[in-house]
């Protein structure tokens, strides 16, 4: 742990690691998605 009680290490298994990259890759979908409309919105 660092001195903030935050710890500076984090251990996942491999399939928790897959199942966090598939939900961050989601959510980076959600955004550009939500940007797009956005931008497409504003333009038309």
């Amino acid at each position: 742990m660092t001195k903030n009680g935050k710890s500076c290490l984090v251990v996942l298994d491999s399939d928790a690691y897959d199942r966090y990259l598939q939900h961050e890759r989601a959510v980076q979908k959600l955004r550009e998605a939500e940007i797009e409309a956005h931008y497409i919105s504003e333009v038309h």
